[in-house]
């Protein structure tokens, strides 16, 4: 699991703790106001809309800054954003669960206020929390590995690459005698490929036809063998294409 999801499910976990603990405890006077049952209900989709709610928000920003450096200002605008269908999700199920004390409940305006306090204060916890994991991440980060190729390099011959292979942003451009990561779309580098022939035999492979040794398998699951030994698939749309192009025997 990477680090994001591990964030993410770690924060999963928290807000439904902190949601059990909330209902036990019964804050705000909601103690009063119904069985253990309504107040599960009414903490924990409060809970949950905040983690969904805030954190996007802090999610988007923090992926917008790029770094520990953080916008403040724009923080702060982004929680008082967030707490707006937040005010509303929990007021809205409040009222639902407790019709008889709409009366004493406050009117929305301060309900939200009530709202965007807790929410500053926990978004201020979650980016703590991220942000010394972003940095005791890059602490132990192993050095860095050295740069792909520049494209001009990798396609200097293309006549001596057999396939290309999509891998991430990525693409593999395959010789004979080993491989290099290429840092474009394979689109660009199919169009790098002048003067040899070729097709895309998949959506994440282009193959040079000089380089197809054996195809094997049917239509509904075939595979092309390259002369270093090299599997490449051919999705069924494909198939059509190889055959028209005189690639497959009749």
């Amino acid at each position: 699991m990477n680090r994001d999801w591990t964030f993410f499910v770690r924060a999963i976990v928290l807000a439904t703790c902190g949601g059990l603990a909330l209902a036990l405890l019964g804050p705000f006077g909601t103690y009063l106001n119904g069985p253990l049952p309504e107040r599960l209900l009414f903490w924990m989709t409060t809970c949950w809309a905040g983690l969904l709610l805030y954190g996007l928000t802090v999610h988007f920003l923090l992926v917008r800054w790029r770094g520990t450096v953080v916008d403040w200002l724009a923080l702060f605008f982004g929680v008082l954003l967030a707490s707006a269908p937040e005010a509303w999700i929990s007021r809205t199920l409040a009222l639902y669960l407790w019709p008889h004390l709409e009366t004493k409940f406050p009117a929305m305006p301060l309900w939200y206020g009530q709202t965007a306090v807790l929410g500053c204060v926990f978004t201020l916890i979650g980016v703590q929390w991220r942000l010394r994991r972003q940095r005791a991440g890059k602490a132990a980060a192993p050095a860095a590995e050295p740069a792909p190729p520049e494209p001009e390099g990798a396609f200097a011959d293309p006549r001596t690459i057999i396939a290309l292979q999509i891998e991430d942003h990525y693409v593999r451009v395959h010789r004979a005698e080993g491989s290099q990561m290429v840092l474009m779309p394979l689109k660009h580098a199919i169009g790098a490929m002048d003067g040899v022939e070729g097709l895309q035999t998949h959506r994440s492979w282009w193959v040079a036809r000089a380089a197809v040794s054996e195809v094997q398998g049917t239509a509904r699951s075939m595979q092309l063998r390259l002369s270093n030994g090299l599997q490449v698939p051919v999705a069924r749309s494909a198939v059509i294409t190889l055959r028209s192009a005189g690639w497959l025997p009749d």
